[in-house]
C-alpha cells in the first residue's frame, strides 16, 4: 500500500510503482524514486529498499533521492553495513552522523577502509583511526595512511609496517614509504626491500631514493641475475652505481683532506 496520491504519475507509471512495491528489487525502487521523485511515493519506495535492499542500496537512496528519510537509511547502514558502506554514507550523504559511521568502520572495516575514512571524511578522528590501522592494517594501508593523512605519527606507522607479516605488498610498501613519506627511515626501509624484494624494486629504490645504498642494491640485483630488468634498466643501474661510487670516493677524499694537520675546520 502506498501512502500518498500521485497526480504527476501516469496510470502506467502508477502501475509500475505498485508492482515495484509488491515484488520489485531494491534497485527497481531506487531507480523509480530517482526518476519520478516529483510524483513517486518516496517513503513507500524507501520502505521497499529497507526491506529487500543492501546497505549499499541505502547509501545510494540517501544520496540520490530527494525526500529520503536519511536517518532510517543510516540506521540500516550502521547495523548491517560493511566498513565500506559506512565510509560511503559518511563521505557522500549530507547530514550523516560522522561519529556513528566512524564507529562502524572501526568495528567492521578493513585497514584500507579505515585509511579512506581518515583521508576523505571531514571531522574524522585521526588518532583513533590511526590506532586501529596500526592494529589491523596491511603494509599497504599503513603506507597510505602515512603518506596521505596529515598529522599522523610517521615513526609509529613505519615501525608497524616493518613488523607486519611479510607478503608481496610489504617490500613494495616499504619502497613507496621511503619515496613519499618525509622523515622516513631510509636505511630501515631499504633493509626490508633488500630482504624481500625483487630486482625491479632494487633498481627503483636505487634510482628514486636519494640516500639509498646503491652498492648494496646493485649487489642484490646481481645476485638475482638482474631478473626482470630490461637492458636499458641494467645499463642505468650500472650508471647509478658508478655515480654512487664516484660520490663516495670524493667524500672519502674530502674527509682525508679535512683530517690532515693544518686543514681548515669544516
Amino acid at each position: 500500500m502506498t501512502t500518498q496520491t500521485f497526480p504527476t504519475l501516469t496510470p502506467e507509471q502508477a502501475a509500475e510503482q505498485a508492482r515495484i512495491l509488491q515484488e520489485g528489487t531494491s534497485w527497481d525502487a531506487c531507480q523509480f524514486a530517482a526518476h519520478f521523485e516529483s510524483g513517486a511515493d518516496i517513503l513507500a519506495l524507501q520502505a521497499r529498499v529497507l526491506a529487500v535492499g543492501t546497505a549499499d542500496d541505502c547509501c545510494w537512496f540517501a544520496r540520490c533521492v530527494r525526500g529520503a528519510d536519511r536517518q532510517a537509511l543510516q540506521t540500516k547502514v550502521l547495523t548491517e553495513g560493511t566498513g565500506s558502506d559506512a565510509l560511503k554514507f559518511a563521505a557522500e550523504v549530507p547530514g550523516a552522523d560522522i561519529a556513528a559511521c566512524q564507529a562502524r568502520v572501526l568495528a567492521v572495516g578493513t585497514g584500507d577502509e579505515i585509511f579512506r575514512f581518515a583521508w576523505t571524511v571531514s571531522d574524522a578522528d585521526i588518532p583513533v583511526l590511526q590506532a586501529r590501522v596500526l592494529e589491523v592494517g596491511t603494509a599497504w594501508a599503513i603506507y597510505m595512511f602515512a603518506s596521505k593523512v596529515p598529522g599522523v605519527d610517521i615513526s609509529a606507522l613505519q615501525t608497524r609496517l616493518l613488523s607486519v607479516e611479510p607478503d608481496l605488498d610489504r617490500y613494495k610498501a616499504a619502497y613507496w614509504f621511503a619515496k613519499n613519506v618525509p622523515t622516513a627511515d631510509i636505511q630501515a626501509l631499504q633493509a626490508c626491500v633488500l630482504a624481500e624484494g625483487d630486482c625491479d624494486h632494487f633498481y627503483q629504490f636505487a634510482r628514486d631514493i636519494t640516500s639509498a645504498d646503491v652498492e648494496a642494491l646493485h649487489a642484490a640485483a646481481q645476485a638475482q641475475g638482474f631478473v626482470g630488468l630490461t637492458d636499458n634498466q641494467r645499463t642505468r643501474f650500472g650508471q647509478l652505481l658508478a655515480g654512487y661510487r664516484e660520490l663516495n670516493a670524493l667524500a672519502d677524499e674530502w674527509q682525508a683532506q679535512s683530517e690532515q694537520p693544518g686543514a681548515p675546520a669544516a
